[in-house]
């Protein structure tokens, strides 16, 4: 029985050293939390509407 090369390993590490790169290209945590306080001024406007 022949071992099997190791070749999964290294598909593993390109990928994710694209992963990697892609992130570091579109960096969206700013635009989460900015996205996150619009959403939570709008939830508050309207409860405030709503307490009225």
């Amino acid at each position: 029985m022949p071992r099997p090369r190791r070749t999964r390993t290294k598909v593993v590490k390109t990928n994710v050293r694209r992963v990697v790169k892609w992130k570091r290209r579109h960096n969206y945590a700013p635009y989460i939390i900015l996205f996150l306080l619009l959403l939570i001024g709008i939830l508050a406007v309207i409860f405030q509407d709503y307490l009225r």
